[in-house]
């Protein structure tokens, strides 16, 4: 035990110990102890807030669930995320069924994980319908997507906050019958 105590921590480290274990206790306490104090002063979500990226996931998650689950026949339905990955993310990983979920890149790069996969082409969908997320506006969805389906309907919309002091809305269409998939672009 002597000898451990006498090696450890190395002599180079040692005026350096006490800062790093003073660091890690500070960010430790940070992230346990920042989120319940960010919600008691009604900063929930702020750019320092550790949470603020997962608070927008329940929303987002909660909100598509709601339209899907008060319309009928969406059982078989694939999904859709436009925008961000995020999007899709909150959505494969936060809906109690986690269901495969498909991104849609409208120039054909390759930007996350979503464009590598299977398209739902390729995983035999042609002809079903799809839920279809759409962030920001109405008007923001891509003509080209439209007409990759027989016909479009809106179901619904909600907002959900993306941070504290901002709010951002989601349209939910249903695209019926799937004809074609964009092309993603092979990798250089």
């Amino acid at each position: 035990a002597e000898t451990f105590k006498r090696a450890f921590p190395p002599v180079s480290w040692r005026k350096l110990f006490p800062i790093a274990v003073s660091v890690t206790i500070a960010l430790c306490g940070f992230f346990y102890f920042g989120p319940p104090v960010f919600a008691a002063i009604g900063l929930s979500g702020h750019k320092a807030d550790p949470n603020r990226r997962i608070i927008q996931h329940a929303e987002v998650v909660e909100g598509f669930d709601n339209i899907r689950s008060n319309i009928p026949n969406t059982e078989s339905d694939f999904i859709i995320a436009l925008g961000h990955r995020d999007t899709a993310s909150h959505l494969a990983f936060g809906l109690p069924d986690q269901p495969r979920v498909y991104r849609w890149q409208p120039n054909g790069k390759i930007i996350s994980q979503y464009e590598v996969w299977k398209n739902p082409i390729e995983d035999g969908l042609k002809g079903a319908n799809a839920l279809i997320l759409v962030n920001g506006s109405e008007k923001g969805l891509p003509k080209e997507l439209a007409t990759s389906f027989e016909s479009i309907e809106l179901l619904g919309s909600y907002e959900a906050r993306r941070r504290y002091d901002q709010v951002t809305k989601h349209f939910v269409f249903r695209g019926i019958n799937l004809k074609r998939w964009n092309e993603v672009a092979s990798p250089q």
